[in-house]
């Protein structure tokens, strides 16, 4: 008999809001506010954004929301905080290498422009490192939820995802010269 000892929860919302309204924000402020470069190779990675972004309050407040709903269902603490919030923008072959969000708790993102074609977000296992070379090809016959190296999941316009801070991820290339536009958060 399998007993499931872990398991990691994503939190996954479609949430209403004007995206062509806040991609256009988006877009226009990344003509005049310099890329961040942090996880990202390649594309526009912006700043911190803070509150002074009126356009975007009403999708920072949803995303408090649902992260609180997260949390309570999670059994955690409902005191929730964004440490920071920031947008990406990816074009043609673009992507955020494997990282994670060390000083948070909970990390998510908000496709605000994307599709599966523009590049999905991919999370690793605890242990992908060690998994990943010794369950290799020739002890693993067929993949599944045990045995994966990784898990990918849809970008999709006015989609939420929220996650433990401490989770791998990465987002794949964008094999399209259609942009993929993100907007990503920190909360403690």
């Amino acid at each position: 008999m399998i007993h499931d000892l872990f398991k990691i929860p994503i939190w996954v919302k479609d949430l209403k809001h004007d995206n062509y309204e806040i991609a256009s924000y988006c877009l226009e402020y990344s003509k005049n506010h310099p890329s961040a470069n942090r996880s990202n190779i390649n594309g526009y990675q912006s700043p911190d954004l803070k509150d002074e972004h009126e356009k975007l309050n009403p999708l920072f407040n949803d995303i408090l929301t649902n992260a609180t709903e997260f949390a309570r269902s999670l059994e955690c603490s409902e005191s929730l905080d964004f440490t920071n919030i920031w947008f990406n923008i990816n074009s043609y072959k673009d992507f955020h290498r494997p990282h994670t969000h060390p000083q948070s708790v909970l990390s998510g993102v908000y496709y605000i422009e994307a599709t599966h074609e523009t590049g999905n977000i991919e999370f690793y296992p605890p242990g992908y490192e060690l998994k990943h070379e010794n369950w290799n090809k020739n002890f693993v016959k067929n993949t599944n939820k045990y045995t994966a190296h990784s898990f990918k999941i849809e970008s999709v316009t006015g989609r939420l995802y929220i996650f433990p801070s401490w989770l791998l991820h990465s987002v794949e290339p964008n094999p399209l010269y259609k942009q993929r536009i993100a907007l990503s958060f920190n909360l403690i």
